[in-house]
Order: structure tokens, then C-alpha cells, then sequence
């Protein structure tokens, strides 16, 4: 009879921790809103982010081509595009366009002087993706028209495979009344050369020659190059723009793999 007391004592207690390690068992459980992450927005990055286009002879134009990236994780939608400075302007831009992570779209800058002097303009890219407002700063030179002309005054190469190729023709033509000397020929960027242009070349009136221009990316992206020719004895080159994009070689797959045709008749 006297043991009663002490049974009943021990079970309450092992009533009492079950109940509590219920209860703790209970509140370790995550809360359902901690699984729950915020949508990645889009981003847009732009390349090159500012565009030079050096010199460009009064009355001609140069353009140059600019890509637009979507790196977020979200679709965003570009809606406009504002170009302020004058001589300035886009060509091959169609809105409003919507881009998928991953995704990009290349249009041209186009440079149209009127007036010799320095330019200086904007680029505003308008989405709605985390940087809602994407600036691209140009800058250009127009010049009176010399005696050395270029045609064409600019070279856009489009899209090359990494590690290959691509080659357009330059042609340099003396339109002044007297002889002149080509003296030096320098690339402002890298990715592009030239081939069959011997220097100092010197050209008779109306005389012209040829050579080629030369695009081969060794990365993946956006490649802009200024090509400057000297005049000996004169202080203004003749710049020809140059623009191109390096991509890696596309890759063929199939859906399914095999196919299987079962229970055909004859």
C-alpha cells in the first residue's frame, strides 16, 4: 500500500516530459514564409557602356553596333531608347522588345556630323528590369573633308565564330590635286587587323588602293576598333570605325536522340 503513492509519482513525471518534448518537437519546425524567396528582376547591361567614334569627315557617317543583355533572372521589356547630342542617332532598333534571361540584341550608334567640332551625346535606355534607366555615353570628331577619303567610313563585322575569321575590303583614294603619303595605319582595340596595305604608300591624284580589314575575335562579346590613317604632314587622320561581336560556335542537338517505331504494318 505504501508503494502506491510513488507509482503514481513516476508516471506523472513521464507524462509530464512526454508533453514536452511534444511541445519542442512542435515549435523546431521552420515557418512556411522562410522557403519563400523574392523573384530575381532582369537586369540590362549594355557593351561596350560607352561608344568613341574618333574622327568622321563632315557630310559622311560611321556607325557602330551596341549590344543589350538581359543577365537577371527575370524577362524585362525595353520600351525606349532616347538619343540626345547632335549628329547622333540608332538604326536597326525596333520597340518595344522583350528580352529572357540570357538573351541579347545588338542595333547600330550612327554618327552623321554636319558641322566640324567635337560631339559629345547620350544613349537612355529605357526598362523595367533593376536598373531602370542604362546610359551609354558617345563622343565623336567631325572634320572638314581632306584630301585622303575612305570608303566605306565604317565596318560593322555582325557575329564571328571565336578562334576564326572574317575580312571586308578598305578603300583609300587620294581626291586632291596633289600627292600624298600614307604614313602610318593604327588600330585602336583589339580583335582586328589589316592585310595588304604596305606603308608609306604614297598616292597620286585621284589614285586609290585597297586592303583588308581584318576581324578575329578571341573571346566571346562585343569588339569595337577605330582604324586611323596618317597623312604625312597633315594633323587630322582619317578614322574608320570598326565593329563586331565574337560568339562560340553553335551546337546541334536532337529530341530524342533515337526513335523507336513499334507495331507498324506492312
Amino acid at each position: 500500500m505504501g508503494r502506491l503513492p510513488t507509482r503514481s509519482n513516476a508516471l506523472v513525471v513521464i507524462l509530464a516530459l512526454g508533453t514536452m518534448v511534444g511541445c519542442q518537437g512542435f515549435s523546431s519546425s521552420k515557418p512556411a514564409s522562410q522557403g519563400t524567396q523574392t523573384p530575381v528582376t532582369g537586369t540590362l547591361n549594355a557593351a561596350p557602356t560607352s561608344i568613341t567614334f574618333g574622327n568622321v569627315q563632315v557630310g559622311t557617317s560611321q556607325a557602330q553596333s551596341e549590344i543589350l543583355s538581359n543577365t537577371g533572372g527575370n524577362t524585362l521589356t525595353i520600351s525606349q531608347v532616347a538619343v540626345t547630342g547632335a549628329g547622333f542617332s540608332t538604326a536597326g532598333l525596333s520597340l518595344p522588345v522583350t528580352l529572357s534571361p540570357g538573351q541579347s540584341m545588338s542595333f547600330n550608334v550612327v554618327f552623321s556630323p554636319q558641322s566640324a567640332g567635337s560631339a559629345t551625346g547620350n544613349l537612355a535606355v529605357t526598362n523595367d528590369g533593376s536598373n531602370s534607366l542604362l546610359n551609354i555615353a558617345l563622343t565623336g570628331t567631325a572634320v572638314v573633308a581632306g584630301s585622303l577619303t575612305a570608303s566605306p567610313t565604317s565596318f560593322t563585322f555582325g557575329s564571328v565564330q571565336v578562334n576564326t575569321s572574317q575580312t571586308q575590303t578598305e578603300t583609300l583614294k587620294n581626291s586632291g590635286a596633289t600627292n600624298l603619303t600614307i604614313s602610318q595605319a593604327t588600330f585602336i582595340g583589339t580583335g582586328f587587323s589589316d592585310t595588304g596595305l604596305t606603308l608609306p604608300l604614297t598616292l597620286a591624284p585621284n589614285q586609290s588602293t585597297t586592303c583588308a580589314v581584318v576581324f578575329a575575335p578571341t573571346a566571346v562579346g562585343a569588339a569595337n576598333s577605330i582604324l586611323s590613317i596618317t597623312v604625312s604632314g597633315s594633323t587630322t587622320t582619317v578614322d574608320i570605325a570598326l565593329s563586331g561581336a565574337g560568339v562560340t560556335p553553335a551546337t546541334l542537338t536532337a529530341t530524342p536522340a533515337t526513335l523507336s517505331f513499334t507495331g507498324v504494318q506492312v
